[in-house]
């Protein structure tokens, strides 16, 4: 739960202020996907609702195929619960959603021009991106990739952008930055690396185990493809939640590694190792909650300035309902007692990832 909360995709899913999450819509079908693999015998309802699941998702956003890959995973690691004929339906859902896509509504692929994404150092602008890459888009979707892959096991890059080397080369790395990528190095780059390691492994005990064994690295590899035109934190959502999982597992095989040692000196090297990541994952879960009273503060207050939002927006409510609607809502967004961030601002500017702005 703390690697979660502390990760920055799960930041940016949890401060969605759209009146619809889509993003955690297609968390939430993975999990659910997940839970119904992982249970003790299939039946037809089952079936159905895993089928259902892939079809809701894709019909959200594209990056509803991660459900299936889900549920992919299920039958790669034995899980029981979906049979293979609600894998087969849930297949014939994603080729008909392909092919209705391409051949009925012929909706292309998204291109260079569709968002602005990091590269290197800097943010590029639709503009810029067609004018660099205009002839070699695959060396830009290359780069989305794995930069997407980097930025769950690392926490860098953001977006594409590399701004803790960025600040490191200016002189200017804040301890946040620093707190992220070396919690980030030490739990994915040595503790998740040594847990898939095939000398280190102490057994799979449950079929949970097995399961995020597969579906963690199919889920990163999937979203980080799905993410190829351009690269954004909350875009790589699914895959933090896996690696969550992951880190779960992980760590309890560290425990187990360590009660089985012969030598004195590596419980006490597992023993730092996990002193530090907990410190480091702390920390970091410890900004969320920061972040999200920043953000009920900003959402709150926005409310004050509701007219003058609808003027820009050339909305104009004529009803007695609607009226009385937007002045209730106000009321109560005002009367909500969210302490003010800003008297921690200073503070947090250093201690605290603020995500992406």
């Amino acid at each position: 739960c703390t690697v979660l909360l502390g990760s920055h995709t799960f930041l940016g899913l949890a401060r969605e202020s759209f009146p619809v999450n889509h993003y955690l819509e297609i968390v939430l079908g993975c999990l659910i996907v997940a839970n119904l693999a992982l249970s003790e015998r299939p039946n037809w309802w089952r079936d159905a609702a895993a089928a259902t699941a892939v079809l809701l998702s894709l019909a959200t956003l594209e990056s509803g195929a991660l459900v299936w890959v889900c549920l992919a995973a299920g039958m790669l690691s034995g899980a029981a619960g979906v049979s293979k004929r609600g894998f087969a339906l849930a297949t014939a859902v994603v080729l008909g959603y392909i092919a209705i896509r391409v051949f009925v509504v012929g909706m292309p692929l998204p291109g260079l021009a569709e968002r602005s994404t990091g590269f290197g150092f800097a943010r590029l602008e639709p503009a810029d991106l067609t004018t660099r890459f205009g002839d070699r888009p695959l060396v830009l979707y290359t780069y989305n990739i794995v930069s997407s892959i980097l930025t769950v096991l690392w926490s860098e890059p953001r977006a594409g952008e590399w701004m803790f080397l960025r600040a490191f080369l200016s002189g200017d790395v804040r301890p946040w930055m620093w707190i992220n990528v070396v919690s980030s190095l030490l739990l994915c780059g040595a503790t998740v690396a040594w847990w898939f390691h095939p000398r280190a492994r102490v057994g799979i005990r449950n079929s949970h185990e097995a399961y995020v064994r597969v579906a963690f690295p199919a889920v990163l590899v999937a979203n980080a493809v799905i993410s190829y035109s351009y690269t954004k934190d909350v875009l790589m959502a699914p895959a933090g939640v896996f690696a969550a999982a992951a880190a779960y597992y992980a760590t309890r095989a560290l425990f187990d590694r360590s009660r089985a040692a012969l030598v004195p000196i590596v419980p006490l090297g597992i023993a730092v190792l996990l002193a530090v990541l907990s410190i480091g994952w702390a920390a970091r879960a410890a900004g969320f909650y920061y972040n999200m009273r920043e953000a009920a503060f900003l959402r709150a207050n926005e409310w004050a300035l509701v007219d003058q939002w609808l003027s820009k927006e050339r909305i104009v409510l004529q009803d007695g309902a609607s009226l009385a609607l937007v002045d209730e809502l106000r009321s109560r967004a005002l009367a909500d007692e969210v302490p003010n961030p800003y008297f921690a601002q200073r503070w947090a500017s250093r201690y605290v990832d603020r995500g992406q702005r």
